[in-house]
């Protein structure tokens, strides 16, 4: 039976063996500074999925993709006729739901934009000039967000609540004290 107790680690367990491979991403623009000319294309693993002059606003962008596993999801927008002060930002992104900008804000350090230079920008949110914005990840991708996830935690237990015991060991216990 599950409980409050052990529902996490029973989640963990699916997602293990879980290997998720098609994606309804959903990427939001912020658009500022529109005057007709700034021309905006996106595309999901090297696909076009968005090309216009979009106007002020928040664009949606959606699209389904399959991504074989030990593939990568590759976002990617372009710009060739930005003027100064016009701007398109992500505010948004969200993988089959999940919104990875609230709920794992760390992916987005991945960020970068590359001008048509050459030069690169690291955690860059979006285009403020002419050039590439990107951002990839692996797939499956949840699998490996839960990962990076438990990597980057800083939650650190002191010594004296240390039982001795870890993993199932430890939630069988839980089960049979909760059951």
């Amino acid at each position: 039976m599950l409980n409050r107790n052990n529902i996490e680690h029973e989640i963990d367990k699916i997602l293990e063996t879980v290997h998720v491979l098609d994606y309804d991403i959903e990427l939001v623009l912020s658009v500022k500074g529109q005057t007709g000319s700034f021309a905006v294309s996106v595309s999901i693993n090297d696909r076009p999925v968005y090309n216009e002059c979009p106007q002020d606003g928040d664009i949606p962008v959606t699209t389904s993709v399959n991504v074989p596993a030990g593939g990568e999801i590759k976002l990617a927008a372009i710009t060739e006729t930005h003027r100064h002060g016009q701007h398109a930002v992500v505010a948004g992104l969200k993988i089959n739901r999940v919104d990875l900008i609230k709920h794992n804000l760390w992916i987005m350090d991945g960020q970068r934009f590359t001008h048509r230079d050459g030069k690169i920008e690291e955690r860059c949110n979006g285009l403020y000039h002419n050039g590439t914005w990107s951002l990839t990840m692996p797939s499956p991708l949840f699998p490996w967000i839960k990962q990076e996830r438990d990597k980057r935690s800083k939650v650190s237990y002191p010594d004296h609540l240390d039982f001795g015991i870890n993993g199932d060991e430890y939630y069988r216990l839980l089960d049979q004290m909760f059951r």
